[in-house]
């Protein structure tokens, strides 16, 4: 994952009059996939009709969006996103993308994730996880990651056979219950080579090699499992692509909050009126955790928007959403292209469990919050014999601060519930 603050302002070209959907009576259009997607605001209000075949959506401006974002509507992702990037999967015209196969779309999104565009990522990241009873509990963690696309790379990714695609290191910095237990992930460009990941439990100063079989497992006790994060290979299942379409909000009750307000405090889904690829998920091996996810897939920023898992009853089982934003926002030197995550939300419906994750930013007084771009930290990093470093010790972050001050909780708690560390 990624860590950004995502409030702030971006900075962009000045735009002319007849170009900015804002402007009284301003129209945006373009040409994507054969048809026309238009955004143009509706008058007397803050909102935006957005239209793209035979489909429309209104969009509407929610607070934790980037000022830009509020003020131009869907169009600002065209402006930052629209246009072929010279690296993987932006390298394509939207044209382009409306083509792409379902592998192409999936191996895109796991790029995007693993920082396709930038030469590395480091940052920081924390995570709620919430029970059926409504019992919180928060975990904290850095983690680093590098995509081997770019030519800066090519030997690194041509040293291993089959080559590399990227790998991440995560590590857990607190509560100190849980602090120093690593993750480390290979993921190989190849559909029958699987990943290679490892973990290091401090408490045993062991690093255990872990099974295939481990995908399916949950994720330090959130609804993920371990091929959501930090295992992510585009090649674990197959993809096919439903259709192309402008995505439209689900509503709350779609989420399993009912009409509690909660979307009204905390971030929930973007990319309302953006195209989006819907795309099948099924997986290879004949008994898995789903039967089947539908993925709402952005055509401009090949971000998953949101996500349905399925049993095979064809009842949900799981729902998640992902929010993407600039990393210009966080720091102004980078491209725009570069993205980075805000808030992944997921709700497990069978156990009633829910986790939000987002970047630490979104904590006060936290010391390892920082993100850093382009930064080709050591190959080093990612060698499993390492592990036992506990390369975030206490001696390079210091010890959780006593004064360390939690957001609100992401969904209605009782006031009886504290969120506590």
């Amino acid at each position: 994952m990624a860590a950004a603050v995502l409030i702030g302002s971006i900075v962009v070209p000045a735009l002319a009059a007849d170009d900015n959907p804002a402007a009284p009576g301003g129209v945006f259009s373009k040409m994507i996939g054969g048809k026309e997607w238009r955004v143009e605001p509706i008058a007397g209000t803050n909102n935006f009709k957005v239209t793209w075949g035979d489909k429309t959506v209104t969009w509407s401006p929610k607070p934790w969006q980037p000022r830009e974002l509020q003020q131009q509507g869907p169009s600002y992702y065209w402006k930052i996103f629209g246009e072929k990037t010279p690296y993987y999967p932006m390298d394509k015209t939207m044209d382009e993308r409306a083509k792409l196969d379902g592998q192409d779309v999936e191996r895109g999104w796991v790029l995007v994730e693993d920082t396709s565009q930038m030469l590395d990522w480091k940052g920081g990241f924390c995570f709620d996880i919430i029970s059926a009873g409504g019992e919180v509990r928060t975990r904290c963690g850095i983690e680093w990651k590098r995509a081997y696309l770019r030519p800066e790379y090519k030997a690194v990714r041509n040293s291993t056979t089959p080559p590399l695609l990227n790998k991440r290191f995560i590590v857990l910095t607190a509560p100190r219950s849980v602090r120093g237990i690593g993750f480390l992930t290979f993921v190989y460009d190849d559909p029958v080579k699987e990943q290679d990941g490892w973990l290091y439990l401090p408490s045993v100063r062991k690093v255990r090699r872990l099974a295939t079989a481990s995908k399916q497992d949950y994720f330090a006790g959130t609804p993920l499992r371990n091929e959501d994060l930090p295992q992510t290979s585009p090649y674990n299942h197959n993809y096919k692509v439903l259709r192309l379409e402008l995505m439209d909000d689900p509503g709350p009750k779609q989420w399993g909050f009912g009409d509690s307000g909660w979307e009204k405090k905390e971030e929930r889904l973007d990319g309302i009126g953006c195209p989006h690829w819907v795309v099948e998920v099924t997986p290879k091996e004949s008994d898995y955790w789903f039967a089947k996810k539908i993925q709402w897939v952005n055509m401009f920023t090949f971000g998953v928007d949101q996500e349905f898992a399925y049993d095979k009853n064809g009842e949900v089982i799981r729902v998640g959403w992902y929010n993407h934003r600039p990393a210009t926002l966080i720091d102004p030197n980078v491209p725009p292209s570069y993205l980075i995550f805000s808030t992944d939300s997921f709700f497990d419906t069978r156990t009633g469990y829910k986790s939000v994750f987002w970047g630490a930013h979104r904590r006060k007084n936290v010391p390892w919050e920082e993100s850093f771009f382009d930064t080709k930290f050591s190959e080093d990093l990612f060698n499993p014999d390492l592990l036992t470093n506990e390369y975030t010790s206490t001696t390079q972050y210091g010890p959780t601060p006593a004064n360390w001050v939690l957001s609100e909780d992401p969904w209605p708690q009782d006031p009886a519930v504290v969120t506590k560390p």
